[in-house]
């Protein structure tokens, strides 16, 4: 938590040799950063920094924040023309990349968060038995 209250991730930016295993708010965190900052790339805007990507502080609150993504995702695929398919955005990587990309990039790094949710979500209800 920051000094003005809010969540934020405990980010270095560089991989450490033997990370901390992550929680599920760290993972709802990174989904939201992730997203979030696709979402500024495709509309042309300046993702934010991932430390400035407050988490919302519990469960119900960073479903909320997802849900809301997923809508905003739902909305730019059903607007979205062919034509646009190949418009260069630079998120998730610095160097501009067909929009395309992005939109696959977008659909395996949620099924990969969501496993990884899931991996977690089993270790505390084997752990429970």
């Amino acid at each position: 938590m920051d000094d003005k209250g809010a969540w934020r991730a405990d980010w270095t930016g560089e991989d450490p040799e033997s990370p901390a295993p992550p929680t599920i708010a760290w993972l709802s965190w990174h989904v939201i950063w992730w997203w979030s900052g696709t979402l500024a790339a495709v509309a042309g805007d300046t993702p934010q920094e991932a430390r400035s990507v407050a988490w919302p502080g519990d469960a119900h609150g960073a479903q909320s924040g997802i849900r809301s993504l997923s809508q905003s995702w739902s909305r730019l695929l059903d607007s979205a023309e062919e034509t646009e398919l190949s418009r260069p955005v630079s998120f998730p990587r610095p160097e501009p990349r067909p929009l395309i990309y992005a939109l696959f990039w977008v659909n395996l790094e949620l099924t990969k968060n969501a496993a990884e949710i899931g991996e977690v979500m089993n270790m505390f209800v084997h752990r429970a038995k």
